[in-house]
């Protein structure tokens, strides 16, 4: 995902300047995705992010 994120901002030649960002998705590829966002001046104010992730149960205990 990370290279695709570089990808296409280089490609089409997005920067905060002149884009919004829109990131939805795992907790861990949002950030990731901020991270390298924010290296080409994506902020708070053109940045907007959803998560969605349901955490695993945890594992029930086994009697003995």
């Amino acid at each position: 995902m990370d290279d695709l994120v570089r990808k296409y901002t280089d490609m089409w030649g997005l920067s905060g300047e002149n884009s919004l960002g829109y990131l939805c998705g795992h907790p861990g590829m949002v950030e990731h995705s901020k991270n390298i966002l924010g290296r080409i001046g994506f902020g708070r104010d053109n940045l907007k992010e959803e998560i969605y992730w349901i955490p695993p149960k945890p594992a029930a205990a086994i009697a003995v």
